[in-house]
């Protein structure tokens, strides 16, 4: 079924379409393709306790994340190909003073296609990430990554001065995505956002038992008046919500915008 500023209700969930192409709700889930996930050879630890002159380990964890991204392009120096990486995220609460970002430095540490790093973050005893310190205004994710055939599990995001959790960026599109059993928690906007309305590939995204509450927090008592998302797909193909709560958010609960297979 083709729709065009067409309103679907499903399952209590209001999902806004708008030129897309719209999967039947009798769909099984077995046409979707599950993401094929490999396995993180790859690790570092940190923790709120921990010291960025650690060596990273789970005994030794460091504290900060771009000290954890730091030590990945270095044990990963020399290394070829793409490289399946984890920052695992020991229990407690990080009071961010900045976003958890992996940027094109992050990703091509060389500056090239030699040596990438598909890096997954997965917390241990739901880790808090808070970003109510953070003095930043436009669109970001509190958490951004841009691998592929990666894992996000296991966090509990708060309080994003923007988005809680994005996956891409305009210079690698991640394919191949587990998001599993993520709490988000108060946002100025969108919650998680997939899509790049620019690229032909397929994102192969499964979200699953995921709970996103006090999104979109800008249209809070009526002020700014704009279409914000829980979960934002936005030039989407291939993807499946499974077993998610979506409650008390200030706009869509699943805005599937130029998105297929969904």
């Amino acid at each position: 079924m083709y729709a065009r500023k067409h309103i679907i209700l499903c399952f209590g969930v209001l999902i806004h379409c708008i030129g897309i192409s719209c999967i039947s709700i009798a769909q099984k889930i077995q046409d979707i393709p599950l993401p094929i996930i490999i396995e993180p050879t790859v690790k570092v630890y940190v923790s709120p306790y921990g010291n960025d002159k650690a060596n990273g380990s789970k005994d030794f964890p460091l504290q900060t994340f771009q000290a954890a991204f730091s030590q990945l392009q270095t044990i990963t120096l020399g290394s070829k190909n793409r490289v399946p990486c984890a920052i695992m995220v020991l229990p407690g609460r990080y009071i961010l003073s900045d976003i958890i970002e992996q940027n094109q430095a992050r990703f091509s540490p060389d500056g090239s296609q030699n040596r990438l790093l598909d890096i997954s973050i997965i917390g241990e005893g739901n880790p808090i990430i808070d970003g109510s310190a953070i003095k930043k205004s436009g669109g970001f994710g509190l958490i951004r990554l841009c691998g592929s055939h990666i894992t996000v599990q296991g966090l509990i995001i708060k309080n994003s001065p923007s988005y809680g959790l994005v996956i891409g960026q305009s210079f690698a599109r991640s394919t191949h995505v587990n998001i599993e059993n993520i709490s988000i928690d108060s946002t100025y906007d969108h919650g998680i956002v997939i899509g790049d309305i620019n690229s032909k590939k397929k994102d192969t995204v499964h979200i699953s038992h995921c709970r996103i509450t006090e999104t979109n927090r800008k249209n809070e008592f009526g002020l700014a008046k704009q279409w914000g998302s829980a979960i934002k797909l936005y030039g989407a193909s291939t993807v499946l919500i499974d077993s998610c709560f979506l409650h008390r958010n200030w706009g869509e609960a699943i805005c599937i915008n130029s998105s297929s297979e969904i």
